[in-house]
């Protein structure tokens, strides 16, 4: 799972690459920006909605009938994405950021304790590395408004993994 992850992030590094700044896949699968010594260089930051866009929707594959079959870890961290979503109000760029952050704590715990295999993992890495994208977005988030838009991707992409996943 941590190589499917590392792969994705670097070739969306390779499309979203920024000439002035070097980013960088870490081992827990998120993203980092590391600023070049250039003077009179200014790199900010402005949001990409294709990151933030929900085109998973036409890649992932049904089960039939049935959904696929999680793991608790999965399932329960989901569940927990969920319950921060739902009771994260932010107000502006900063709580954003802790928005992030919260969300990333409980991404890593589902990517680091995943046991599921086979087509119902692949079908969970189609839903998973959007999510990872944008909650790397909305950590770098400069306007509560850009903030806005991310947590409702965010939001739409947790909601939509109770029409393709059951534990």
């Amino acid at each position: 799972m941590k190589k499917i992850i590392l792969v994705v992030g670097i070739a969306s590094l390779l499309i979203v690459g920024c000439k002035e700044a070097k980013k960088e896949v870490t081992k827990n699968g998120s993203l980092i920006e590391k600023k070049e010594d250039h003077k009179d260089s200014k790199i900010g930051f402005t949001l990409d909605k294709t990151l933030i866009s929900n085109n998973w929707l036409k890649e992932i594959k049904s089960n039939g009938d049935s959904k696929w079959l999680a793991d608790q870890t999965t399932h329960t961290g989901v569940k927990k994405l969920s319950v921060i979503l739902e009771k994260s109000k932010p107000l502006n760029v900063n709580e954003y950021h802790q928005l992030a952050n919260d969300l990333n704590v409980v991404k890593n715990e589902i990517i680091q304790k995943c046991t599921m295999k086979g087509p119902a993992h692949d079908n969970l890495h189609t839903w998973l590395l959007p999510l990872i994208t944008k909650v790397e977005v909305l950590s770098k988030v400069t306007n509560a408004t850009d903030g806005a838009r991310v947590k409702a991707a965010i939001d739409e992409n947790v909601i939509k993994y109770y029409n393709y996943f059951d534990f």
